[in-house]
């Protein structure tokens, strides 16, 4: 029997990663106080949940079944309506139910419901004005691209900033964010790696003192939600943050600027699938303010979108400070000597020499951590692999096999598992490796690492950079991690040991990927008034990502990469849909997929223009115990299917068997 009390009706969207929806009556007391994107509690099964008011009506749902009321409103919280709408958007756009978008956009004291009535009354106020102002001028380019993007604020202007490597990026969105405070409005600035934050918030606060805010995965839970009460307050602020940040709930944003928008970091790849992005983009779009995407690289998609006069574009053509762009050459590793073990070429040694010996650093990248890649069998060639994943232990100093997928670790064996022999060799090199081979070449150089290892220590990633910042650190070796964004003044030599492993990854995006690590990387070097010097190792030398990159050419790898997107029909010709079926049992995940395959087919019209690959299993099959197959859906008419995709999508979940979970990935990064 339906309550016949409730004056209204609510449509919640509940943390949990299912598309039904659940509806609640609202009392007479709580009719006034409850609206669209209220936060809410309510009883679910034999519990409390707290939810997140999508819709509300004044209909009861259709069907013979009981309707329990809304039991509070969690703390009297109304998310602000710019962020209701964009959570609405982003649950129908990534078809992701709504409740997941919920949770991962709320700090999870809040979602868990363990916060106090007197939370609100702990948090420290913002003191008025500036500790400290450092006014930095602006070049010709900057107060050009300054002043073309100020006058277009309170007005959605979606612009690419797109300048070298050093071109002082950073400083217009300095001014801009300033700009935007004597506005009373907030301001928010995405940064793609947490490595990367603490440098930022430090210039900032150079020029705009203590309003400087920052929010990324490494805050505790209590920081993040306190953090998160201050930009709920309202008081104008700038927040430095990670992709999550672009859910926090501004009441007066003014601005967002997206740094290094083609960095892989801004894609979520768990769960709620979002790109960092184009959330942000979107959020600009409802909130009706400019959002500068700014870039050396920028991916082909927002070219595309420049091209098409979506975007605006503003160039920065030079240098900010005295620095010029680093001389970048090309050594082909099959023309020179070059150590097994660690990938160093003869030429790339003598420059390291050359470079200590004038008192200056250097940078060796390569995007493999650990000590060596597998461990083989002499005898019987067995490459000892992870026993919940498809791929092959990767060796790390300390006598440690770990997967770099479910970090499952374990000793190193002393005898082959399959022969029994005890020959077992170190394959490949990793950054560990290379940290020791130099420091067997250079015994007196100060060198370091920096890898997704070295940051498992809180605050020891940022150590390692601003040692290297205050030259205590001669030589860093690192993954991507040392590549994003860094401004080091004695930084004269950047190595890249082995250009061809993102080459061959066999995605789509594996010659845009290579281009923009090569430039972002050689961008280090000679940024100031020291000149630099970059190494590119390959084996294929004459490749187009290696070659534009050492000209240092966007613009026409732009052109060539867009030829061949368009020939292959893959983005920013097409939209592509992931979905990744999973099981412990590998016969499931592969008939769910064909079951899958033939439904979409029946829905599916010459019309749509849609085309359907698969079932597949994934290249890595095989991934924390559970077997995975997935379809690729590409799309010409992204909203002739994307209805009839979300309909099919809520229906087939309801009859999934047991043990079967599916995944949607949107726009993904990774095909593989």
């Amino acid at each position: 029997m339906k309550n016949r009390v409730a004056q209204g009706f609510a449509s919640v969207a509940l943390p949990i990663p299912k598309f039904k929806r659940f509806h609640y009556g609202i009392s007479s007391a709580d009719a006034p106080k409850i609206q669209a994107g209220s936060i809410v509690q309510v009883s679910f099964g034999r519990k409390s949940s707290i939810g997140w008011v999508e819709e509300i009506s004044s209909h009861a749902p259709v069907g013979d079944f009981e309707i329990k009321n809304i039991q509070s409103n969690f703390q009297e919280l109304v998310l602000p309506p710019g962020l209701h709408r964009l959570l609405k958007w982003a649950s129908h756009y990534y078809l992701t139910p709504a409740g997941e978008v919920f949770k991962s956009a709320l700090p999870s004291s809040l979602i868990q419901g363990k916060l106090s009535k007197g939370a609100r009354s702990r948090v420290i106020e913002f003191e008025p004005g500036f500790e400290k102002s450092i006014e930095i001028q602006l070049n010709k380019d900057q107060q050009q691209a300054f002043d073309e993007i100020s006058k277009h604020f309170n007005q959605f202007y979606p612009v690419l900033l797109q300048g070298i490597t050093g071109s002082g990026k950073t400083e217009v969105y300095l001014h801009l964010a300033k700009h935007c405070l004597a506005q009373k409005k907030s301001a928010l600035i995405l940064v793609p790696e947490i490595a990367l934050t603490p440098q930022a918030i430090g210039r900032f606060r150079e020029m705009l003192g203590n309003l400087i805010v920052p929010y990324h995965s490494n805050l505790s839970d209590a920081q993040r939600l306190k953090i998160w009460w201050q930009v709920y307050q309202g008081a104008p602020l700038v927040v430095v943050g990670t992709r999550s940040a672009v859910f926090l709930p501004f009441q007066n944003l003014g601005l967002i600027v997206v740094d290094e928008e083609q960095d892989a970091s801004y894609k979520q790849e768990e769960r709620f699938r979002y790109q960092g992005r184009d959330v942000a983009v979107m959020r600009a779009h409802l909130e009706k303010i400019p959002i500068v995407l700014g870039s050396a690289t920028p991916c082909i998609e927002t070219l595309y979108n420049v091209e098409l006069g979506k975007y605006k574009i503003q160039r920065l053509k030079s240098r900010a400070t005295m620095g010029v762009l680093p001389q970048v050459e090309i050594v082909d590793l099959t023309k020179v000597s070059w150590d097994q073990d660690s990938f160093l070429s003869a030429p790339l040694i003598e420059q390291l020499k050359v470079c200590l010996s004038r008192d200056e650093q250097a940078i060796l990248f390569i995007n493999r951590r650990g000590f060596a890649n597998f461990l083989l069998c002499v005898q019987c060639g067995l490459a000892i692999h992870c026993p919940n994943c498809d791929v092959s232990l990767v060796y790390h100093r300390g006598q440690n096999l770990k997967c770099h997928y479910c970090e499952l670790t374990y000793p190193r064996p002393d005898a082959c598992p399959q022969c029994k022999k005890t020959e077992l060799l170190l394959v490949g090199s990793g950054t560990q490796r290379i940290e020791d081979r130099l420091a067997e070449l250079f015994p007196h150089a100060r060198i370091a690492r920096l890898d997704r290892d070295t940051m498992e220590k809180k605050g020891q990633g940022q150590k390692i950079l601003a040692d290297f910042l205050n030259r205590k650190i001669d030589v860093l070796v690192g993954t991507q991690l040392v590549i994003k964004g860094h401004d080091f003044p004695y930084l004269t030599l950047v190595g890249v040991l082995l250009a061809d492993q993102s080459i061959n990854m066999g995605d789509f995006r594996a010659h845009e990927r290579t281009f923009q690590m090569l430039t972002q990387v050689a961008g280090r070097a000679g940024r100031h008034h020291l000149p630099g010097r970059v190494m590119i190792q390959t084996f294929n030398p004459e490749h187009s990502s290696i070659q534009y990159a050492v000209k240092q050419d966007p613009d026409h790898f732009y052109k060539s990469e867009k030829g061949y997107r368009q020939e292959l029909s893959y983005p920013p010709f097409s939209k592509i849909i992931l979905l990744r079926f999973s099981s412990n049992q590998r016969e499931k995940a592969c008939e769910i997929s064909k079951k899958a395959r033939l439904e979409i087919e029946n829905f599916l019209k010459p019309s749509d223009r849609a085309n359907l690959l698969g079932p597949a299993a994934c290249i890595i099959e095989r991934l924390r115990n559970k077997y995975r197959w997935q379809l690729m859906l590409k799309l010409h008419h992204w909203q002739a299917v994307h209805a009839k995709l979300m309909n099919w999508l809520i229906e087939f979940e309801e009859h999934l068997p047991s043990g079967v979970q599916m995944a949607v990935d949107v726009d993904p990064l990774n095909t593989l």
